[in-house]
């Protein structure tokens, strides 16, 4: 999925003329996600300054030593994403894989200060709800792994997550005029924000 992030981010850069940017990558745990992005980046000769913010130090740690590997650089802020102090001042604000994980009063609260932080652009990723998707993560579970733990969380983080129809309210809820919420392969949405032609 960071491939197709890294997609729309590379287009808007290049609909604005610009050669860097900064990004925050919000609940970003490991940091697989920002630091894929990062290595994306480097292959074009794009300069991006990584923030990771998650409520987990220890998950921020792991992040640290992950990135430090793969060579990029990455800044850690320790918070809680719906109440925590957040850094502000970011031409990029994404999440991935954390919505499904929220109510949808916090939800909408998540979506409106990643919108407060960002200058160009909000980017969520995360599971889409469908029969065929929750019958394919209970199945492919089971497949790939012996842990009851794995085989309970699969199916019913698919069980909890939103239909697309569903992220459409919550952005407009949080007042995200004119976000656009699309399907991805194979049982995922994005949803992409662009303020300046949301003319905010």
């Amino acid at each position: 999925m960071a491939e197709r992030i890294w997609q729309v981010i590379e287009r808007t850069l290049q609909e604005l003329g610009l050669q860097s940017f900064s990004l925050l990558d919000v609940a970003g745990g490991g940091g697989d996600v920002a630091i894929t992005l990062g290595q994306l980046a480097a292959k074009r000769g794009v300069s991006l300054d990584i923030t990771l913010l998650d409520r987990d130090a220890g998950g921020l740690a792991l992040a640290s030593e992950n990135a430090e590997r793969a060579g990029v650089a990455v800044r850690c802020w320790a918070a809680d994403a719906l109440a925590g102090t957040w850094p502000e001042g970011f031409d990029v604000v994404m999440c991935s894989l954390f919505l499904h994980h929220l109510e949808e009063e916090q939800a909408v609260v998540l979506l409106s200060r990643m919108a407060r932080s960002a200058w160009r652009l909000v980017l969520v990723s995360d599971l889409r709800r469908s029969a065929v998707g929750w019958a394919v993560a209970w199945a492919g579970c089971r497949v790939l792994s012996r842990s009851p733990v794995v085989h309970h969380d699969g199916p019913t983080s698919v069980r909890a997550a939103w239909s697309v129809e569903e992220v459409e309210s919550l952005a407009q809820k949080a007042r995200l005029q004119g976000a656009r919420v699309e399907r991805c392969w194979p049982w995922r949405w994005m949803l992409t924000w662009c303020i300046e032609k949301a003319g905010t």
